[in-house]
C-alpha cells in the first residue's frame, strides 16, 4: 500500500503538463473565429435591357464561433455597387447584402462580380457574381429593308418592320429620316400582342432614283442618350428605263469579218426620247456594230457583226452604248466568241 501512494504521485505529476499543454494557443487547437457562408453565390437575372437596373439580395450567415467582422465589399466595375448596412455578423446571425447592377450599354452575356472581405481566416474573400443577357433597348426586327429590282421613276409599295422596346424602358422613338429624299419612311407607336410596347416603321421609295445600286439609311431617333440613334440600311438595284437585250451572249464560231451577225434589242419605257448616240467596241476592230431605228425613240435594234481585225481564238468582247438618258448614258453588253 506504501508502494502504491508514490506510484499515483508521479503518474499525477507527469499527466498535468500534458491538460495544461492543451490548453494553450498554437498547441492545435482551433480557436474560435468567425466563418463566412453564402448558400447561393452566383445569381443569374435572365434576361434585362440596356439602361435598367437589376436588384439582389446575398444572404451573408456567420457559421463560426466569434463575431464576424465584415471589412468591405469590392465591386468588379463601377456599374455593380452593394452598401453595408453593418459590418459585425454574431455567430448564427445573417446579413443582407444588397448589390445593384445597372445594364447601361452592355450587350450580349455579362458576369459581374462582388468580393466581401472579412476577418474569417480561411475565407478572407468570398466571391459573389450576377449574370446574365443584356440586350438592347431598342431592338428592330430587320437588320435592312431591301426592294430588291425596282425601275427608275417607279414608286414601289411600302414595306413595314418593328421596334421593339425592351422590358423597363422609358425612353421613347420620336422620329425617323431618311438620307435620301426619294425613301419616305413613317413611325408610329403600336400595341403588341403580348402587351410589349412596339413602334411600326412604313418605307417606300417615291421619285426619280439614279441608276445603279441604292444605299440609304434610316435614321430612328430615341430619347435614350446611350441609343440617340437607331440606323437601317435601305437597299435597291435600281434599273434603268432603258432595257438592253440581251445583256451577255456568245456569238459561238466566226471568222474575221464574216457574215455571223447578233441583234440587241435597246427599247425605252416612259417618254419616247431615246437616242443611241455612238458605238464603241473593245478591243477595238474586232467587232462592228450598226443601229436600226424600231420605233422612234422608243425601241432601236443594235446589229454585231465580227470586225477584220479579230484575232483567232477565244475573245471577249464589250460594247458601249452611249444614249441620251439621263443616269444612262453607258449601257454596256458583253460577249465572247471563238475566231477560226
Amino acid at each position: 500500500m506504501n508502494r502504491l501512494v508514490p506510484f499515483v504521485a508521479v503518474l499525477t505529476f507527469l499527466l498535468a503538463p500534458v491538460s495544461a499543454q492543451a490548453t494553450r494557443p498554437g498547441s492545435g487547437a482551433t480557436p474560435p473565429s468567425g466563418k463566412i457562408f453564402c448558400a447561393r453565390p452566383a445569381y443569374d437575372f435572365g434576361e434585362a435591357s440596356q439602361n435598367s437596373t437589376i436588384t439582389h439580395i446575398f444572404k451573408i450567415e456567420n457559421r463560426g464561433t466569434k463575431d464576424l467582422r465584415i471589412q468591405g465589399v469590392t465591386a468588379s466595375c463601377q456599374c455593380t455597387s452593394a452598401p453595408l448596412e453593418r459590418d459585425l455578423v454574431k455567430p448564427g446571425e445573417t446579413l443582407d447584402i444588397k448589390a445593384t447592377l445597372n445594364t447601361l450599354t452592355f450587350e450580349g452575356l455579362i458576369t459581374k462580380s462582388l468580393d466581401v472581405r472579412s476577418d474569417d481566416p480561411e475565407t478572407p474573400n468570398l466571391h459573389l457574381s450576377l449574370t446574365g443577357r443584356i440586350s438592347a433597348a431598342f431592338k428592330t426586327s430587320v437588320t435592312e429593308v431591301n426592294f430588291g429590282r425596282i425601275r427608275k421613276g417607279q414608286a414601289t409599295e411600302a414595306q413595314t418592320f418593328d421596334i421593339l422596346v425592351g422590358p423597363g424602358v422609358s425612353a421613347d422613338v420620336r422620329d425617323v429620316r431618311p438620307d435620301f429624299s426619294q425613301v419616305k419612311a413613317t413611325v408610329l407607336p403600336v400595341e403588341g400582342a403580348t402587351g410589349a410596347r412596339l413602334y411600326k416603321v412604313s418605307v417606300k421609295i417615291e421619285g426619280d432614283l439614279p441608276v445603279g445600286a441604292l444605299r440609304a439609311n434610316l435614321s430612328i431617333a430615341t430619347t435614350l442618350t446611350s441609343q440617340a440613334v437607331i440606323t437601317v440600311p435601305v437597299t435597291a438595284l435600281v434599273e434603268g428605263e432603258v432595257n438592253v437585250t440581251p445583256r451577255t451572249f456568245n456569238f459561238g464560231n466566226v471568222t474575221a469579218g464574216g457574215d455571223s451577225l447578233r441583234e440587241v434589242l435597246v427599247d425605252k419605257s416612259g417618254n419616247p426620247d431615246l437616242k443611241i448616240e455612238s458605238l464603241r467596241f473593245d478591243p477595238e476592230g474586232a467587232f462592228t456594230g450598226t443601229v436600226e431605228e424600231v420605233k422612234a425613240g422608243s425601241a432601236y435594234k443594235v446589229i454585231i457583226r465580227p470586225g477584220k481585225d479579230l484575232k483567232k481564238g477565244y475573245q471577249r468582247g464589250t460594247l458601249t452604248i452611249s444614249t441620251n438618258c439621263k443616269g444612262e448614258e453607258r449601257l454596256l453588253v458583253y460577249f465572247y466568241a471563238f475566231c477560226k
